[in-house]
């Protein structure tokens, strides 16, 4: 055999191996994409930023965005390993299979086809293999050909169940937070009709909807920006906000002795927060970013926005009036990663974080409904 056809078999192997690794650690390792789906999903993904940038309808584009992706990594991985398998059979063509007079001379054309053929479970018979080597070849490529289409349909139920609990996170946090982003208002809105047992419920549920998000997320990277809704009420981001503020509040009244029994929840909530957003994070923005994320290293914007926000805690509950003790270090930190994250996703997707409503404001809070869009990029 030429070492033309020794090459193509060695690169038909490899090929098709490496399209069988990737579709096993993107649909059955948790934290991890195989190296042709994560780099063609990225590639997509900054197509449509690409393109949204440039349109007035942006909404509708990336919208599209998940769906094209998760069609262009099944096209992928089927037409990769077709084309592996066409290299592997093509030199044995005219020795080791029988084909219909019609298709002869058999070349990398009719390669192409068996392989198809066999690949998708059709099998016309065509062409055949009559060696008991490529008989247990076309086997093989039939089982994981059908394994293959099997599996990106188990897949893509998995992340379309995946978006159904991210937005689930999304739309049940705004409608506990009555479609406000500011911590304090929220807070107080909660603690003006309820017990500080159920606002503690509250907190903890917040907290196991952002364990279950991050958690799926993890295991399905695009589901965490790629895929878009029209509505932008379904975006993660501003879940994230109001949860962040929430526990920055709850942080800092459960330094009083009068809300003590907030602090576990409270605690829990920051948690679950900081690790959705660094969780997210990871997996588009710079490393730097992801860096000051985990670190969350308050700076004077940070503190200033903590400050303001225990000064209208104590105006409205007339208490926080001794040391913050950890709690004021813990609401600074957690300002931080608020901030980075959501500039970095604004200068990311040029989507503005929709402003709070104004109706919720409780009495007694001072400017607490004049909530901040997201701040830009960090450089």
């Amino acid at each position: 055999m030429e070492i033309v056809e020794w090459l193509a078999v060695l690169g038909g192997a490899t090929l098709a191996l490496l399209v069988v690794v990737d579709i096993f650690l993107t649909t059955l390792h948790p934290d991890i994409d195989g190296i042709v789906a994560s780099q063609l999903q990225r590639a997509v993904w900054m197509t449509f930023l690409a393109v949204e940038r440039r349109r007035q309808w942006e909404r509708r584009v990336m919208a599209l965005a998940g769906p094209v992706m998760m069609a262009a990594t099944f096209l992928a991985w089927i037409t990769l390993f077709v084309v592996g398998y066409a290299l592997v059979v093509w030199p044995y063509l005219d020795t080791s299979f029988r084909a219909e007079p019609d298709l002869e001379p058999l070349g990398f054309t009719e390669a192409l086809y068996f392989a198809g053929n066999t690949v998708t479970v059709l099998g016309h018979g065509d062409i055949a293999p009559i060696t008991a080597t490529f008989q247990f070849l076309t086997v093989a490529a039939a089982l994981s050909g059908f394994a293959m289409l099997t599996g990106t349909v188990a897949y893509l139920i998995e992340v379309l169940s995946s978006l159904h609990d991210r937005v689930r996170m999304a739309l049940r946090i705004r409608a506990d937070a009555a479609g406000q982003l500011d911590g304090v208002v929220i807070l107080a809105d909660w603690l003006g009709d309820e017990e500080v047992g159920d606002v503690r419920e509250r907190l903890e549920a917040w907290a196991d909807l952002l364990r279950d998000a991050q958690d799926e997320l993890q295991r399905f990277p695009m589901v965490a920006l790629c895929i878009r809704s029209i509505d932008v009420e379904q975006d993660p981001e501003p879940a994230a906000r109001a949860a962040a503020d929430v526990a920055m509040a709850a942080r800092l009244l459960a330094a009083d002795e009068g809300y003590r029994r907030l602090r576990p929840a409270a605690r829990a909530l920051d948690l679950a927060v900081t690790r959705f957003m660094v969780v997210t994070g990871s997996q588009y923005l710079r490393r730097g970013v992801v860096a000051r994320l985990r670190a969350g290293e308050a700076e004077a914007e940070d503190e200033e926005k903590v400050d303001d926000m225990r000064r209208r805690l104590q105006e409205h509950f007339g208490c926080l009036n001794g040391p913050a003790g950890e709690e004021l270090d813990h609401a600074r930190a957690l300002a931080c990663r608020s901030r980075l994250y959501l500039g970095a996703f604004h200068g990311l997707t040029s989507s503005e974080i929709p402003e709070a409503d104004d109706e919720a404001e409780p009495p007694g809070v001072t400017a607490a409904a004049e909530v901040a869009s997201a701040p830009g990029a960090p450089s």
